[in-house]
């Protein structure tokens, strides 16, 4: 191990704690992400065997299935379960899993944080065909190879250095069915944290708290991929937030 994979080791043991806390004293908002609106009917697509790009679906609004989740409660309209099967990676306590899982999908949240997804059971237990299980993303994925109908990650995957990031996708590839969906969004080097802290690689930091950051680009993004997935979109743009610019890229892609 070379120093800066020491000092990446350490650095991300401590922010794992770092989330652990914020998770058990923080009561974080459960609101469904848009990117997770963008995705569910891709996904729910799927149930009907349609990998073209879906229009409006009959069925729970969008609104209406996020105030569900908020009371705690199913929504009316709710689909009948099918039998795809998603994974989010990184899910936290598990909103936009559940969000998936209220319109008839079988997922999966997997995080490194045992608080999260207790507090993520606690919000959602109710809801069939949701399960939130301890898992590690940067190691090998606990499915088997072609299960899964999709994988969902939003945020969570640059926090790695690039040898790690590159196995993961591998993974993705290797647990997705063939013509399943990837859908991820990261934060890019057209953001206005890039080049903060200790560089450790390729536009890669770590911060003086100890956060740890791997910027993609549309490049990156495409390299990643590879030839293993055919990319549906790939778009990059910037807000502003309390007068600084935030980059993202979000991508959806299919495997081949």
């Amino acid at each position: 191990m070379n120093n800066d994979e020491g000092i990446l080791r350490s650095q991300q043991e401590g922010w794992q704690e770092h989330w652990n806390d914020i998770y058990r004293w923080q009561d974080t908002a459960h609101m469904v992400s848009d990117f997770a609106r963008e995705v569910a009917p891709f996904l729910t697509a799927e149930a009907a065997g349609d990998h073209e790009s879906p229009g409006d679906r009959k069925g729970s609004s969008p609104d209406t299935i996020n105030r569900s989740l908020l009371s705690g409660g199913p929504a009316e309209g709710d689909l009948a379960r099918s039998g795809v099967r998603v994974v989010e990676l990184g899910c936290g306590e598990g909103t936009d899993a559940a969000y998936f899982a209220q319109q008839g999908l079988n997922v999966e949240g997997l995080d490194f944080s045992e608080t999260a997804l207790a507090r993520g059971r606690q919000r959602y237990g109710y809801l069939a065909g949701l399960t939130l299980r301890v898992g590690d993303i940067s190691q090998s994925l606990p499915y088997a190879s072609g299960s899964l109908d999709g994988v969902y990650a939003r945020l969570t995957l640059h926090y790695f250095t690039d040898k790690v990031t590159k196995a993961i996708f591998g993974e993705i590839w290797r647990v997705l069915k063939t013509g399943g969906l990837l859908a991820f969004m990261c934060k890019t080097t057209r953001d206005h944290h890039y080049g903060q802290g200790q560089e450790v690689e390729q536009d890669m930091f770590v911060f003086q708290d100890g956060h740890v950051r791997h910027f993609f680009s549309e490049e990156y993004a495409r390299a990643c991929l590879g030839s293993d997935f055919s990319i549906e979109r790939l778009v990059s743009w910037e807000v502003l937030k309390d007068g600084n610019q935030v980059g993202f890229v979000k991508v959806m892609a299919r495997k081949r």
